[in-house]
């Protein structure tokens, strides 16, 4: 093999693994950005469902169902004794 072949097959060597380990690198990268950017979207979602619960549990709204009864049926015929 002349020595010109030699180096162009050098430069090639080199520009190869070059690339390779930039791309490399850049993969490791991403996987570690993507990670984070997970972990805090699901930091989030956490967060709000734990202020929904909070919000609800504090809320005004209607308060337990009573023991065995069927709000539709005790509306429907206006009295809140069970008659069945």
């Amino acid at each position: 093999m002349s020595l010109r072949a030699r180096v162009i097959t050098a430069i090639a060597l080199v520009l190869l693994l070059g690339a390779a380990t930039g791309a490399l690198l850049a993969g490791l990268q991403a996987r570690q950005s993507l990670r984070a950017e997970l972990d805090a979207a699901l930091l989030g979602g956490r967060q709000t469902v734990a202020s929904a619960f909070e919000a609800a549990v504090g809320s005004s709204g209607p308060g337990p169902a009573p023991a065995g009864g069927d709000l539709r049926w005790q509306s429907a015929r206006g009295g809140g004794a069970d008659r069945r």
